[in-house]
């Protein structure tokens, strides 16, 4: 954990030619803001952006644990995908990309398919030189905002000829160059700095989306599932790195304040934090608080544990920002593969309390 950087799961930059399919439609629900049809100039707009993100599904990391399913939209909102035959599934909840677009819904990133890859393989292959495969296609049911106001419906989105540059390692991996077929809309695009605009959190505190109440009421469901797929598994990784590590009772000092490690008889861990402004991936966490294990059972057929966080925490950034003084966030893992992970998530603090339950498909 750093002050001001955070751990990327994705590092690429992007330059590509890509087009957008729609569906056309008039309108959503009561109060919702109506469809309308894609032009060249909202093409233009968003297909880079869409398009980046279905890389970075398609590239992300999988296969180390239960919990690396997810990756967090820096600005507002998270992404959760499984793998599937012909690449994997995704949805995106209130996904944040910048330039006012946000995108929503659930389908497939696949690889696999006419066209594409003839079998199943990891999206890219590292070592040196890093290998990537070439077209991937976008395809579901996603909405996708442009500055709050203005919605379309896009059901693909393909890119081919995906030119790859790499490095020793995964961090110097860009995607350059790509070409892509898409009904009528095809965009040209060759903007060098697409990937720092969508990852990058300098600009960012905890005050990024303001919220004088502090109340956890202003949180959506894009932010309770960003709490529960990232904000969460900072903690839960503390935890179990420490369990892995068998050392004596210390005290990490960070950049941005301190975490005391306290061992019970059962060497399990108590942490104790003092921290201002930690930054994970667009999440902020200031205050004087605690973590521990409030169960853990990894040796049943059905392995478990919960995170308890009790304190004054504030968190902000990525998501409005709030005062907790209780987190319990729990997990139930799948007997089998594939499966189903479900995550309970109870948050107390200013307004009242919020409680959510999630059934994720783990593979892995």
């Amino acid at each position: 954990m750093r002050g001001r950087s955070a751990m990327r799961r994705v590092l690429f930059r992007w330059a590509a030619t890509v087009g957008v399919g729609v569906l056309l439609g008039c309108g959503e629900g009561p109060g919702e803001p109506l469809l309308e049809p894609l032009t060249q100039s909202l093409a233009a707009r968003l297909a880079p952006r869409v398009a980046f993100v279905g890389f970075a599904v398609a590239e992300g990391s999988q296969g180390a644990s239960f919990l690396d399913n997810f990756l967090p939209c820096v600005r507002r909102g998270v992404i959760n995908y499984v793998n599937t035959d012909t690449g994997r599934g995704v949805t995106f909840s209130g996904c944040d990309v910048g330039n006012g677009i946000v995108i929503e819904g659930s389908g497939d990133v696949n690889w696999v398919g006419p066209g594409l890859a003839n079998q199943r393989q990891d999206f890219c292959q590292y070592g040196f030189p890093v290998t990537c495969l070439t077209a991937f296609r976008l395809e579901g049911s996603f909405t996708v905002s442009i500055d709050g106001e203005r919605v379309v419906r896009i059901e693909t989105l393909a890119v081919r000829e995906l030119e790859i540059v790499s490095g020793p390692g995964e961090a110097d991996v860009r995607a350059v160059a790509a070409s892509v077929t898409v009904e009528t809309f095809d965009v040209q695009v060759a903007d060098a700095n697409v990937y720092e605009d969508m990852f990058d959190t300098s600009g960012m505190t905890i005050e990024t989306i303001a919220n004088g109440s502090r109340s956890l009421a202003t949180l959506s469901d894009a932010d309770l599932d960003r709490l529960a797929y990232h904000g969460a598994l900072v903690f839960a990784g503390f935890l179990i790195n420490e369990i892995s590590e068998l050392r004596p009772d210390h005290t990490h000092q960070l950049d941005c304040g301190t975490s005391a490690v306290i061992f019970d008889q059962n060497q399990l861990p108590l942490i104790v934090n003092d921290w201002n402004a930690c930054e994970d991936n667009g999440l902020f966490f200031s205050g004087a608080f605690q973590f521990e294990f409030g169960e853990l059972d990894l040796q049943s057929s059905t392995p478990n544990f919960r995170v308890d966080i009790s304190g004054a925490l504030t968190i902000g950034g990525g998501l409005p920002t709030i005062a907790v003084s209780a987190w319990r966030w729990g997990i139930v893992f799948p007997s089998t593969l594939p499966g189903t992970m479900r995550i309970t998530m109870v948050l107390e603090g200013s307004g009242g309390s919020r409680t959510i339950t999630r059934s994720v498909t783990v593979d892995d």
